[in-house]
């Protein structure tokens, strides 16, 4: 899977083996004294590049889902993290990549002093930490060693844990320590009128956790403390700065990553750190724990290879006038930074974001208009989306800054952050993002034009005859089935019938560009052929099938190349390529009426099928669905998911072992489901209608005949 990073989110990774050498090189000279935060930051400006007005309208989508196609992950702002590990692979030094991320930084030595961190967000209201030796408690600045067992009358019972806590009694400033036994018991052991608790391990330097619900927290180096606002409780880490980061690095960025990246990670962490030394988020502690400020988790994440980033740089600082900076970072952002409104976090091209390793610098995403409805109650039933203002910078006419929310009782003029936040900023990863319009899902196999759904046919002399329903037989009913015209003969141009005769695999693609379905061809070469299908008119029943245009030929071992709708939500129809060897890729339209550089691995494991089959859409989700045979003849159902992938298989059906040609053609009924076309060993074809029974299974109704006579391999 690939790894997800959000400005303050880890996905995990092993530690560097063996002894890491880090090398302090830098671009821009270093000053080796100490330096204190001042209490107050400068605040340069640099000029605003005005908004560029927009006017991107989207209607309420039929199906009621916005396709969303984005960059970046995140704000923006300073340092991409992805950018920092593409620089990292390419031998950058950290202090190169420092220095682009945040320029006309200084960099200073800080003291290793203290910091204090709120672990609520993975503590919760609750400052409980396990009982064991060495256990201290600091009460108005007297320690008190914390025993293990409760006596009573000559019985001992296990301590399992201690708290600070409320006390049982009102009060506006006190806090209670509080103890709890095996047996189930919660006693206070005393109290402080002034509040000032705190809990520490002297034996082995470390405190483990419990949070608030009882679970298992996580372990901390450093002393635990409640500060308490109100009635509310707000567990409180003390810790030296250095420490703290052996922490966050490798919360922030994997402990896998090469130890250059890791080391700009620290840097950026401890001036992050820094800059709220100065400006504390509140008086009881100076930043938070979670995604807010920075990823905090204790001594669980820990690994060798973040400790030496941590230590090799250690006490390295970026200041700007003196003072540490805002040295915010996210996880991509899509190839351009985003204006942080001073001279060390300009908007400018960012080069190592885009890169093959970063699988944030491109996304797509699928969004109920209801997250809207939502979020902006008020104006009722959505109607649409206009973007109103973008500013100018990067791809896609860049970040949004200004879209108005239009429904049924009104509409609300939002920001583009509060338009991603009520979209949801795990779906849409940042503001750099359009809404585009997929190709359908389910094929509408329309080759004349006509808007009806036509069937098309190939012979073994690579001649096509094409079938076009007749108006007023949707057949959406079982009862019901479509009639199709007598067939008719599909005009080939030069080389086009040999191409279609003698190729490995021949399908309809969808449209790979214009109105018609593409005609895609492999053969046993591996080169992969377009052919594209054009009509004299737009209700001409006429159909022509261009020359073959060579777009591929590196697909050796290939078997079977198929379209199968927008497999990735980028609005764009998309190829599959099935390989000898089992793997399934990808080839994306480039939207120009041809295909993409580079093959998308999409699951390996698929040569145990007899055939995979391009279904359209036979769930009713908006997305497209294959169907494989196995040699037994069961038909299995993989759903996409909207994001390049396909879910786990679920049966469809069984009984298809004796068909000796099966066919995925897309939507031939119009109820917006898609259907199978079965040939038997006499040549006649039955139509197979699938039918949705929820977002990821379906099934198929009882065949009905619809040919007689099959001179050849439906398409």
């Amino acid at each position: 899977m690939p790894l997800v990073l959000t400005r303050a989110r880890r996905a995990g990774g092993a530690a560097l083996v063996g002894t890491v050498a880090l090398a302090m090189t830098c671009a821009t000279a270093t000053t080796a004294t100490a330096a204190t935060p001042a209490a107050t930051a400068p605040a340069p400006a640099t000029a605003t590049v005005p908004a560029v007005t927009t006017n991107e309208v989207t209607v309420r989508p039929a199906d009621g889902v916005l396709h969303l196609v984005g960059k970046g992950f995140g704000h923006g702002r300073g340092m991409s993290q992805y950018g920092a590990y593409r620089a990292a692979l390419l031998g950058k030094g950290w202090g190169e990549i420092t220095s682009f991320y945040y320029p006309g930084t200084t960099r200073t030595v800080l003291a290793n002093r203290p910091i204090r961190v709120a672990v609520d967000g993975r503590l919760g209201r609750s400052v409980r930490v396990k009982a064991e030796p060495g256990l201290v408690a600091v009460v108005d600045g007297v320690s008190k060693a914390l025993p293990t067992v409760d006596t009573v009358a000559g019985v001992s019972t296990p301590i399992t844990a201690w708290e600070v806590d409320l006390p049982s009694g009102p009060s506006s400033t006190a806090l209670a320590l509080w103890f709890r036994t095996s047996a189930g018991a919660r006693k206070a052991l005393t109290s402080s009128a002034t509040g000032r608790i705190s809990l520490q391990q002297n034996t082995t330097g470390v405190l483990s956790t419990f949070t608030s619900t009882g679970q298992a927290g996580p372990r901390y180096r450093g002393s635990l403390a409640g500060v308490r606002s109100g009635s509310i409780l707000v567990p409180v880490l003390t810790t030296p700065l250095e420490t703290y980061l052996r922490g966050v690095v490798p919360a922030e960025s994997p402990g896998s990553w090469p130890v250059q990246a890791l080391a700009a990670q620290a840097v950026a962490a401890r001036t992050y750190a820094a800059y709220f030394l100065a400006h504390p988020r509140s008086a009881g502690y100076d930043l938070c724990d979670t995604s807010t400020c920075q990823n905090f988790a204790g001594t669980r994440v820990e690994t060798a290879g973040a400790d030496a980033a941590v230590a090799a740089t250690a006490g390295v600082t970026l200041t700007y006038g003196g003072v540490p900076i805002d040295a915010q970072f996210s996880s991509s952002n899509g190839s351009m930074t985003a204006d942080g409104r001073t001279p060390y976090l300009p908007a400018k091209a960012d080069p190592w974001d885009r890169s093959a390793v970063n699988p944030m610098n491109s996304w797509s995403a699928a969004v109920p208009v209801s997250a809207l409805e939502r979020a902006y109650p008020a104006i009722g039933a959505f109607t649409r989306l206009v973007v109103v203002s973008r500013d100018g910078r990067g791809e896609l006419g860049g970040r949004i800054t200004g879209a108005r929310v239009e429904g049924s009782g009104g509409s609300v003029t939002v920001t583009g952050d509060a338009l991603r936040s009520a979209l949801g900023t795990s779906v849409a990863r940042s503001t750099l993002f359009t809404v585009a319009t997929p190709t359908p899902a389910a094929f509408p196999r329309d080759l004349s034009g006509d808007r009806a759904a036509d069937l098309l046919l190939r012979a073994p002399s690579g001649a096509l005859t094409q079938r076009t329903k007749v108006a007023g037989t949707a057949g959406t009913t079982i009862s019901a089935v479509p009639s199709f015209s007598v067939p008719t003969g599909v005009a080939s141009a030069p080389g086009a019938a040999g191409v279609l005769a003698t190729s490995r695999s021949v399908a309809t693609a969808g449209r790979i560009a214009g109105t018609r379905d593409t005609v895609v061809a492999l053969t046993g070469t591996g080169t992969l052929q377009l052919l594209r299908v054009t009509a004299a008119s737009a209700t001409s029943t006429t159909t022509s099938v261009g020359s073959p245009v060579t777009v591929r030929t590196d697909l050796t071992g290939a078997v079977q190349a198929f379209g199968v709708g927008d497999l990735n939500g980028d609005g764009q129809s998309d190829v599959l390529v099935r390989f000898a060897d089992g793997t399934l890729r990808r080839v994306s339209s480039n939207g120009t009426g041809g295909l993409l550089a580079g093959l998308t691995t999409i699951g390996t494991g698929w040569q145990i099928y007899r055939d995979v089959l391009p279904l359209g859409d036979i769930t009713g989700d908006g997305r497209p669905d294959l169907v494989a045979r196995d040699a037994a003849g069961t038909l299995w159902l993989y759903t996409g998911d909207g994001r390049d992938g396909l879910r786990p298989r679920v049966q469809l059906a069984t009984g298809f072992g004796g068909y000796p040609a099966l066919a995925g053609v897309g939507d031939l009924t119009g109820d917006g489901r898609g259907d199978l076309l079965a040939t038997d060993s006499a040549g006649s074809t039955w139509l197979v209608r699938g039918r949705a029974l929820s977002s990821t299974t379906a099934t198929l109704d009882p065949r009905q005949r619809l040919t007689t006579t099959t001179p050849g391999r439906w398409l």
